[in-house]
């Protein structure tokens, strides 16, 4: 199972209003098989309960995913190489305008192997050199760096 190149912002349970988990990889029981979960590029945001859940998963390999503000970031396993914990500098989360703002530190820090060809908005990806984490790719491509001014 593949999870890849998404953006989970604050979840709750659609019934009770409970609190929720942003990426759950769950099994009844560990399976006998080798079976491997891939989480990777992946904004996990502000989610009432866990960002990202392993419950009784073989493996789950997690890298480059920015977990941030969740009741727990990371419940049952634990942060991969390449994850971290910034904000992405969302353009208005608030307004539900998840795309990544020009100074985003998602903008070129995912992983390409993995990623899909095309955004949720149908943009190529990699507009820079990386891909971008979350659903959306940056049109920028790079980080904007503006020089420090002083009088």
């Amino acid at each position: 199972a593949s999870i890849v190149n998404n953006t989970v912002v604050g979840s709750r349970n659609a019934i009770s209003g409970a609190a929720g988990t942003g990426i759950v990889v769950y099994f009844d029981a560990p399976p006998g098989g080798a079976i491997t979960a891939t989480v990777v590029n992946n904004l996990v945001l502000n989610n009432a309960a866990c960002g990202i859940d392993a419950h009784n998963a073989p493996a789950v390999i997690s890298h480059h995913n920015d977990v941030r503000g969740n009741g727990t970031d990371y419940c049952g396993s634990a942060a991969g190489a390449g994850n971290f914990s910034f904000d992405p500098l969302l353009v208005n989360a608030g307004g539900g305008d998840y795309h990544l703002s020009p100074a985003s530190p998602a903008i070129n820090a995912g992983f390409n192997a993995e990623a899909p060809a095309t955004d949720k908005d149908g943009v190529s990806r990699p507009v820079g050199v990386w891909v971008d984490i979350g659903a959306y790719e940056s049109l920028f491509g790079y980080r904007l760096s503006l020089p420090l001014i002083t009088r």
